[in-house]
């Protein structure tokens, strides 16, 4: 029963939170572009970055988790210059700017692949370690890099998802015996559900676009994508483990939907408009995404039977 506390990781929440924060700090067109060009990686290598744990699960032993990575990792290498090639046939005037963006994406795929090997090899402080780097790193960069146009410095971004990879890489590779173990693809028959985990919330979200919401859309969006990356585990949850979560996922869809009354019935926490700080956080938006979050988890992870298989 203690195992069960483990199926949500605490690392697994940095990265969203990071492209949160960096959409609170005033970029949230970098960090939109940014997961989509991320997302878009994913799509591309066949979301095995993202099926690691899942495959991972099922095998028992560490040569075949280490010949799933090196797959994983191909796969990343393909990804990337089918996906720069697409964006040069795109009708976009600023192609540099969003090929840089793609590399920044599978730099943090490379990255993100690191981070689940290095869970697989028991060493979670190592893995939770760097990838609270690499969200600090990603989000600085994002910071850096600043607004679309002429004044964009994405050079930063690759920069730190550079830096982010290759300390993920490091650490992976001198954690031993990485040249042992031949190449598999069990990874791809993990991969139509790490698809589904990885695209079901963005898609419910993009419905809300046609609610007249308002600003704020990024944080909001952020915000759900955060509580998503809490409640991921590599299978759905057995009904002991869920209960925990069902429960949880209930009190913030009705703490949510509370906060929102308020909101609308008193005019209170408006849209913020304020020069100083991010001039889009709107609270009502921020309760609707984190309630579809919830929703989401609990249609991927939770479980409402009564016994256990």
């Amino acid at each position: 029963m203690k195992r069960s506390l483990h199926l949500s990781r605490l690392p697994d929440l940095f990265v969203p939170a990071s492209l949160l924060g960096a959409s609170a700090l005033g970029q949230p067109e970098c960090a939109a572009l940014f997961f989509a060009c991320f997302t878009a990686l994913s799509l591309l290598s066949l979301f095995t970055g993202q099926a690691l744990r899942t495959a991972f699960a099922a095998q028992p032993g560490l040569r075949g988790v280490r010949g799933s990575v090196k797959f994983t990792l191909l796969l990343q290498f393909v990804a990337l210059p089918a996906a720069l090639g697409i964006a040069r046939l795109t009708p976009l005037n600023d192609v540099a700017a969003l090929w840089a963006y793609l590399c920044a994406g599978c730099l943090y795929n490379i990255e993100h692949t690191f981070y689940e090997y290095l869970d697989a090899l028991g060493d979670r402080h190592g893995a939770a370690l760097c990838e609270g780097i690499s969200a600090l790193l990603l989000m600085t960069g994002l910071c850096l890099t600043g607004g679309p146009g002429s004044e964009s410095q994405p050079l930063w971004l690759i920069g730190f998802s550079a830096l982010s990879a290759l300390i993920a890489a490091a650490a992976g590779l001198v954690s031993g015996a990485f040249s042992k173990g031949k190449m598999n693809a069990r990874v791809l028959l993990a991969s139509p559900i790490a698809a589904l985990r990885t695209l079901l919330y963005p898609a419910a979200f993009a419905l809300t676009a046609l609610l007249p919401l308002g600003c704020g859309a990024s944080v909001a969006f952020f915000s759900g994508l955060t509580l998503c990356a809490f409640c991921a585990a590599p299978f759905r949850r057995s009904p002991s483990e869920s209960a925990p979560m069902n429960r949880g996922l209930a009190l913030i869809c009705a703490t949510c939907a509370l906060l929102s009354a308020l909101f609308h019935l008193t005019g209170l926490l408006k849209p913020v408009q304020n020069a100083n700080i991010y001039a889009g956080f709107n609270p009502t938006y921020i309760c609707l995404a984190v309630a579809l979050a919830a929703l989401c988890a609990f249609a991927l992870y939770g479980n409402i039977r009564r016994k256990e298989r």
